[in-house]
């Protein structure tokens, strides 16, 4: 499996605002495992999936075959430095020891070179 392929058992696609109340319910799941206390809600989720200026492209889920979304990668660049971008990937602890983060940041740092590549 190159790193961009999706690993097997899995699909990818786009985050919408729709995805609000599974995605705050992934990064607090994670946040509590490492951390012990939840960190977002559906409506700051809601708020930063439409806020002005987000590309949509780089909000990405990573979803199990059953439909569970199991991960979740946002990427955004500096505006300062577009060479310059951050990323924040977050997987289910429930799937964690699968190499799903690894994967996911290897694909927002793909995408984060081709993008400064065709800048």
């Amino acid at each position: 499996m190159s790193p961009l392929d999706v690993p097997e058992g899995f699909s990818m696609r786009l985050a919408s605002a729709a995805d609000a109340d599974d995605l705050a319910d992934l990064i607090d799941q994670v946040n509590v495992a490492e951390v012990g206390f939840p960190w977002t809600s559906a409506e700051e989720m809601r708020d930063e999936l439409t806020a002005p200026g987000r590309d949509p492209e780089n909000d990405v889920l990573l979803v199990a075959d059953d439909g569970t979304t199991v991960g979740y990668l946002t990427m955004s660049v500096d505006p300062e430095s577009p060479s310059e971008w951050h990323h924040l990937a977050f997987v289910r602890p429930a799937a964690w020891g699968q190499g799903l983060s690894t994967w996911l940041l290897r694909l927002g740092e793909g995408r984060a070179r081709a993008a400064v590549g065709a800048a």
